[in-house]
């Protein structure tokens, strides 16, 4: 098959965890023979393309004023608009042609979008372009920013004018396309009561490489660059600047640090480093930076701590810990899109005071951190992104012999 995928940032130098994801599922696309036609929108200057053999790549930068616009919005009502723009508007002028001659040129099969947002520029042309659409929803949108908005105080009248047409535009997206992915039973539950065709919705949670973020031994050479000693306790968040990473980093550092011992040292990598560079850090908070492998960095940590009370979709970070064979403390949150037998083995408090005793009382028991970590480790083997990225090949044969269905049963009417 030939697919076009439509990503809303350059995949290829993103750090966060949709683009892993979308990372992975081209990666199993084109292993299992199919071809991929790579649109992406992003502000100017947002980095390298990869060339990859089997992908074409068409690189747009959104137009100027999309920018301008949201920076204005931001300064003047805290409030993030940038999706909302892109939505509203053509991302970049002559989106909806290129789109067409790239569905004509290419003999595209699928339209693959990445976000409901996406789809909103599109809606225009899909009677037009005669191809089924797919959109991997990554999480329910307005809801999303709706938590946003409350975490940057934006003021009511602001936010919910911004919200109410969010919502609109997602109620539009939701009843054009063929079929929507969520990553969490949860988000399929929450599209499902604002109305969205039951037969039109599937769930692929997110995942992780299995053979690139395993349990390993301590690392030596990281342990003495990070300071950390043999007789230190570490806890470990990874993230990048989403604002509920923001907001899970804020809890550990005012509810949980404070109430530990000079034992403990807590180890932070990903992009939210960036975030927390910039303000003023005890001595027991480690930056890592940004690394591509995390699996050295798991081994020298006790503890996984993930205090997740926003946000929505399967977090990569608890199967990746789980992957590391990782003892894990989380919230009901941190675990979402696990079925629910799997969260057996993950440590769930929903109280951010409860994690500096359960931290301790999880110190003191090598033996049950070795337990937990030993079966995360098997549990995460069926979350390996080459098994659920498959899924998608199989909703797109389903779809495409529906279609062909469709297309004959108009010709015999």
């Amino acid at each position: 098959m030939n697919i076009l995928i439509i990503v809303p940032y350059n995949v290829y130098e993103a750090k966060h965890g949709n683009a892993i994801r979308v990372r992975a599922m081209m990666e199993t696309l084109l292993k299992n023979g199919n071809k991929i036609s790579l649109l992406m929108y992003d502000l100017p200057n947002a980095g390298n393309l990869s060339e990859i053999a089997g992908v074409k790549i068409y690189m747009k930068q959104v137009k100027f004023r999309i920018p301008v616009m949201a920076a204005l919005l931001r300064l003047f009502f805290r409030a993030s608009t940038y999706d909302l723009l892109c939505a509203k508007m053509e991302p970049f002028a002559g989106f909806k042609e290129l789109v067409k001659d790239i569905i004509h040129e290419d003999d595209i099969d699928i339209v693959q979008c990445e976000n409901i947002w996406t789809v909103s520029p599109l809606i225009p042309v899909i009677a037009e372009i005669h191809k089924p659409i797919v959109v991997t929803t990554h999480d329910v949108w307005s809801d999303r920013f709706r938590q946003l908005y409350d975490y940057q105080k934006v003021p009511g009248v602001i936010s919910r004018r911004l919200l109410r047409s969010i919502s609109e535009i997602e109620a539009r997206a939701l009843k054009v396309c063929d079929f929507y992915i969520c990553v969490s039973d949860e988000d399929r539950r929450r599209l499902l009561e604002m109305g969205t065709d039951p037969s039109k919705l599937g769930v692929i949670a997110n995942g992780v490489d299995t053979k690139k973020i395993r349990p390993v031994g301590k690392v030596q050479w990281l342990a003495r660059e990070l300071k950390i000693g043999d007789e230190d306790m570490v806890l470990f968040f990874p993230g990048s600047e989403m604002f509920q990473n923001k907001k899970a980093v804020e809890d550990i550092l005012r509810g949980v640090l404070p109430k530990l011992d000079s034992r403990f040292k807590i180890v932070f990598a990903g992009t939210i480093c960036n975030h927390l560079a910039k303000l003023n850090l005890p001595d027991s908070v480690i930056l890592a930076g940004y690394l591509d492998d995390l699996s050295p960095l798991y081994g020298l940590v006790d503890i996984v701590i993930l205090p997740i009370t926003i946000g929505s979709g399967t977090k990569l970070k608890t199967v990746e810990a789980m992957a590391a064979g990782k003892p894990i403390i989380t919230t009901p949150l941190g675990a979402i899109g696990l079925e629910n037998d799997d969260k057996e083995y993950i440590v769930i408090k929903e109280d951010i005071e409860a994690y500096p005793d359960t931290i301790v009382e999880l110190t003191s028991d090598k033996d049950l951190r070795w337990i937990i970590g030993k079966r995360g480790r098997e549990i995460s083997l069926k979350y390996d992104w080459s098994i659920l990225m498959g899924k998608y090949i199989d909703i797109y044969k389903a779809i495409s012999l529906t279609s062909r269905e469709k297309i004959q049963c108009l010709q015999y009417e």
